[in-house]
């Protein structure tokens, strides 16, 4: 399922400090739809890959991984959100985007050790981006992903189907379905609000209870939403 909401009009105003680096990806409003883009590829597993290994399973504390944009400098939202998550006793990972391997080691590894805790990644600018780049290479390695949360990537992307649901806050870009997806998208288009921009949508107070209500809510696993349906 891919869902869409929108709010006004307001043209595209990226900061100095991001706008060499990106304008030439952004589209103008009313621009035909920009084609998705190929997130490079993350490291492959190790050769002792969970997909080769058999072990008892459990499912401890969600795993939330927030990854800061460019330099570390305009993603301290991304901060203020693993605060919120951990007052509610959950741990939260904060890196930058260039740090993505060594979060994906993480998981994985938890993953080999039977850990089947849900996996929510939460990104801004080029950490959504990273995201993406994070949930393809676990799916290659047969892991889920709970919940992905993208605010204002720089570029279209295409959901890998091991996420369950994807939520996409954006100015720019949407994301869609990959090949075999069938969890649920929904690209929420901040173009209309003139007081976000690519710099502080991340910082938005109303954005950030939004994504602590989806995190709440995945960070249950499965099994254990149906235990408490019954």
């Amino acid at each position: 399922m891919v869902a869409a909401t929108a709010a006004g009009a307001a043209s595209p105003d990226r900061p100095a400090a991001i706008r060499a680096q990106f304008d030439s990806e952004v589209p103008m409003p009313g621009a035909p739809p920009q084609a998705v883009q190929p997130v490079p590829e993350l490291p492959p597993p190790a050769p002792n890959s969970p997909r080769l290994r058999s072990r008892p399973t459990t499912a401890g504390p969600a795993q939330v991984y927030l990854l800061r944009g460019f330099m570390n400098m305009f993603s301290l939202g991304m901060d203020d959100l693993a605060v919120m998550i951990r007052a509610r006793g959950m741990s939260a990972t904060v890196l930058n985007h260039a740090d993505a391997a060594g979060a994906l080691g993480q998981i994985t590894s938890r993953y080999a050790a039977g850990d089947r805790s849900s996996v929510i990644l939460v990104g801004h600018s080029l950490g959504a981006d990273a995201v993406i780049a994070m949930a393809q290479a676990l799916d290659r390695d047969g892991i889920a992903v709970a919940l992905a949360v993208l605010f204002d990537g720089t570029a279209a992307h295409a959901v890998p189907r091991n996420v369950a649901r994807a939520i996409n806050f954006t100015r720019y870009f949407t994301i869609s379905p990959g090949p075999g997806f069938t969890g649920s998208i929904e690209n929420v288009d901040l173009r209309p609000d003139p007081a976000i921009d690519h710099l502080n949508i991340d910082k938005s107070p109303a954005l950030q209870a939004r994504v602590m209500d989806e995190v709440m809510r995945a960070a249950v696993p499965k099994s254990g939403r149906a235990a408490r349906r019954r």
